[in-house]
């Protein structure tokens, strides 16, 4: 999972200040038509990549009915619920610096394609640092400690570009930025995926990124709309406060650290048949 991280945060580093050079070289089109270019190399490795075909491991039910399985299990489920609840507490606060950085470095600082593209890129720089200390204080620290720490990084850091306007500063806030939220996302992914049984974990996956979008699409409709009536930097400060509130949420729905072996949810699963094995009509109902 670290490693994911790395990967694509490293792409994050790299890519939005070459775009930027791109871009005042010749022109937006050119990076969209070079964005839809690199997916060749992706379709030719799909295309020739053969996979052995494994038996089954169950049959084959009703969509809805394995999706509602899913959904009731998460909401009876102290420890994926806590995950969910806490993901979707933080997400809307903290798209507010995805959100209007490119209206801060466009109207704030008055920064090109290139200027806005480094500070982008500081974010992935940042990322891929926490990436590679992650797993040490993964080993030193519990997830709510990492989490805490990070989203008071996170949120200071979001603070902080309201008021700042150096840009050498700007990118080293940016960096710490970026840290942290390799840090609450890795924690959060991890966590999602420890708290359930791997024949579930797929369906409680699609319910941790169903919430991670939802949030991240409406906070930044959110904060759009602040900024408009209020500016932006009001609404950096009020997203900073409210990751800050969201603490509060650490103590009532603690993370837990245990994993959930198979065994778990076959045993929830006969327990209670006529509770998860619920039919798509009575889901809709």
């Amino acid at each position: 999972m670290v490693l994911t991280g790395l990967g694509l945060n490293l792409a994050r580093a790299v890519g939005p200040a070459l775009a930027g050079v791109i871009v005042i070289a010749t022109g937006a089109w050119a990076v969209f038509l070079l964005n839809a270019a690199s997916f060749l190399g992706m379709i030719i490795v799909l295309s020739r990549w053969y996979r052995t075909v494994r038996p089954k491991q169950s049959p084959i039910r009703p969509v809805l009915s394995t999706i509602g399985e899913g959904v009731r299990y998460a909401l009876q489920t102290p420890a994926l619920r806590a995950v969910l609840i806490r993901t979707g507490v933080f997400v809307p606060f903290g798209s507010a610096l995805w959100a209007l950085l490119p209206v801060l470095a466009r109207y704030e600082l008055e920064l090109n394609c290139f200027g806005y593209g480094t500070l982008f890129g500081f974010l992935g720089v940042g990322s891929v640092i926490g990436a590679i200390f992650l797993p040490k204080l993964q080993s030193h620290f519990s997830t709510d400690t990492l989490v805490a720490a990070a989203t008071i990084m996170f949120a200071a850091a979001t603070a902080a570009l309201a008021e700042v306007r150096h840009f050498g500063l700007l990118c080293l806030i940016l960096m710490v930025a970026g840290m942290a939220w390799i840090t609450l996302m890795t924690s959060f992914n991890v966590a999602t995926q420890t708290a359930v049984p791997s024949s579930i974990r797929a369906r409680a996956l699609a319910l941790y990124l169903l919430i991670f979008h939802g949030g991240m699409a409406a906070g930044s409709f959110l904060w759009g709309a602040v900024t408009q009536h209020a500016g932006v930097l009001l609404a950096l400060f009020g997203a900073a406060g409210g990751l800050l509130v969201s603490l509060v949420f650490m103590a009532w729905y603690p993370f837990v650290e245990t994993k959930q072996s198979d065994s778990t949810s076959s045993t929830y699963l006969d327990r209670a048949p006529n509770t998860l094995r619920v039919s798509a009509s009575k889901l809709l109902a």
